[in-house]
């Protein structure tokens, strides 16, 4: 059983996770390349991607440390195991993502867009975009089952 405070911080961690992605890929980046040319709006989006993986591995760190008062049932078990794939995934969009697609752009003289649409560079770009996204579609889905997993409160 967990102490009510634990389930708070442990609630408050992971929603405001979920909720960073969530509110980033739903309002945020769509709004920014609505408004904004591609080069400045992935200026911004090139600001924001990194701090929501730093956030999100730190995250899943002291999630996952929280968890460790937790008993061995199964539920914690599963609750763990979404915890790691977030985190692992988080990571690989920081340190392989990333840093490929800011490689390509600095070939590119940081204007991607502007590239023919056969040029390997923008296809390979594309395909790590791509991969960007996934890897944020499934850290917020795993994310939602989690919160639809809590750790359970002490009984009073």
């Amino acid at each position: 059983m967990v102490r009510p405070v634990l389930l708070y911080a442990w609630r408050l961690l992971l929603g405001a996770w979920v909720g960073a992605l969530l509110c980033f890929g739903v309002v945020v980046a769509p709004a920014l390349f609505r408004t904004l040319q591609p080069a400045d709006a992935g200026a911004v989006v090139r600001q924001v991607i990194p701090v929501l993986d730093l956030y999100g591995m730190a995250a899943a760190v002291v999630l996952l440390a929280l968890s460790s008062t937790e008993g061995r049932d199964r539920r914690t078990w599963i609750r763990r195991g979404l915890l790691v794939a977030m985190w692992a995934l988080a990571s690989l969009s920081h340190f392989a993502i990333t840093p490929r697609m800011e490689a390509l752009r600095a070939e590119a003289a940081g204007r991607i867009s502007d590239l023919p649409s056969a040029d390997p560079r923008r296809q390979q770009f594309g395909r790590l975009h791509g991969a960007s996204s996934a890897a944020s579609a499934a850290v917020l889905v795993l994310g939602l089952a989690g919160l639809a997993l809590p750790p359970r409160p002490r009984a009073r």
